[in-house]
């Protein structure tokens, strides 16, 4: 019984890695694709799930410790967590501080901060990249609980774990 739980575990972690990483190669494909080679292809999917799987092994896995532990070990808490687990650290380190007087930053020719003042379009941005970050995570997350209780679970079906 442990093996089929730690076997669970460690499948339901490198497919909360795998399908963000999956999801971001498509949208990579659909904005860059003539851009890069077949090898770089599979360089930038290395990276991205290297990065992925740091993160879900550093924020993703205590969090669903933390729900295991409270007995919220569903699929919206989970998705929830994942949602945050995913925005959270890009929204603390790419907060935009209103410190840099006199500068003014543009994006996509829209003003995002005008005389070193985030404009409205500039928090905005912010929030829109911040819950892409979020949707990553919530895609992980889903991957990471389908997977360990279709697993561990062994008298329910993957259709099942869901419930």
């Amino acid at each position: 019984m442990q093996a089929r739980k730690f076997t669970a575990f460690v499948a339901a972690t490198l497919a909360a890695a795998a399908l963000p990483t999956i999801v971001l190669m498509a949208l990579v494909g659909t904005i860059a694709s003539d851009e890069i080679t077949r090898d770089e292809w599979w360089i930038v999917a290395g990276v991205l799930f290297a990065i992925a799987l740091a993160h879900v092994v550093l924020l993703g896995v205590p969090a669903v410790v933390v729900l295991r532990r409270i007995g919220r070990y569903r699929v919206l808490p989970m998705a929830i967590a994942g949602a945050l687990v995913g925005a959270l650290p890009y929204a603390i380190f790419s907060f935009p501080f209103n410190d840099a007087a006199g500068v003014d930053v543009f994006s996509d020719g829209v003003q995002t901060m005008a005389n070193g003042v985030t404009t409205t379009a500039g928090w905005l941005e912010w929030l829109q990249e911040a819950a892409v970050f979020g949707a990553l995570g919530f895609v992980g997350a889903l991957a990471f609980y389908g997977v360990h209780r279709a697993i561990a679970d062994k008298t329910k079906g993957a259709i099942g774990a869901l419930r």
